[in-house]
């Protein structure tokens, strides 16, 4: 355990060494600030913005230099491997979600509630984050990193944000569950709100699903090494 809390310890610090660490802390307090100041603009967009695009930016890029240089050569076996540079991220990624309920509880006094908030969070945040992995390990220049990650953003994690502004009409509610981003967004609409507006089976598929992209997330890492879980 001391072990894996060192290898862990140590992916974290190369975010610092990458200047990632800083780039997420000065963007979660500027739309942290936003948020508090400017209440005009739906606090979902910018939690958005942190759980479904700056993710898969920020981790493909690191995991893709880490892939490069070897920086975890230590961590032989590979489920150690995905479960230290998993922790690590989640970790970063922890940054913008405290500042985002310090301003939602004490600037804007909002209630809603944030025990279901802050798992819906680790959720996206999970997944997100093995995806980023997935890109960084299929990507083989730094230039097919750039075009996989544009592209899945494109089709993928912009979804939530034309439903925050009502650009997707309801009937593609169903349709749309392919896209990790809207499964997550499902969620988050119904806590903001503060009751169940969306269907009751629509929330559940949204649950079931994202539990099971984990699940295949974590294998497609195992199966691209062609390793066994231990």
């Amino acid at each position: 355990m001391k072990k894996l809390l060192n290898l862990i310890w140590k992916d974290f610090l190369f975010f610092i060494e990458y200047r990632l660490f800083y780039m997420i802390l000065l963007l979660s307090l500027l739309f942290g600030f936003i948020i508090g100041f400017f209440p005009i603009v739906n606090p979902l967009f910018f939690i958005f913005l942190s759980l479904y695009i700056i993710p898969v930016i920020t981790y493909s890029i690191k995991h893709y230099i880490d892939k490069e240089e070897y920086a975890l050569s230590e961590t032989k076996k590979t489920t150690e491997n995905i479960i230290v540079k998993t922790v690590s991220s989640f970790m970063l990624n922890i940054i913008p979600l405290i500042i985002y309920i310090i301003v939602l509880v004490f600037v804007l006094h909002v209630r809603i509630n944030y025990f279901l908030f802050i798992l819906v969070y680790f959720l996206g945040s999970i997944i997100h984050i093995l995806i980023g992995f997935i890109i960084a390990e299929r990507a083989k220049t730094i230039i097919s990193l750039s075009l996989t990650y544009t592209v899945y953003i494109l089709f993928f994690s912009l979804i939530p944000f034309l439903f925050l502004y009502n650009f997707m009409p309801e009937i593609f509610n169903y349709i749309l569950i392919f896209s990790p981003a809207y499964l997550n967004s499902v969620l988050l609409f119904n806590i903001q709100i503060g009751y169940i507006f969306s269907d009751v089976t629509l929330i559940v598929i949204s649950l079931v699903l994202q539990f099971l992209l984990i699940v295949a997330l974590f294998y497609m890492l195992l199966a691209k090494r062609g390793i066994k879980i231990d």
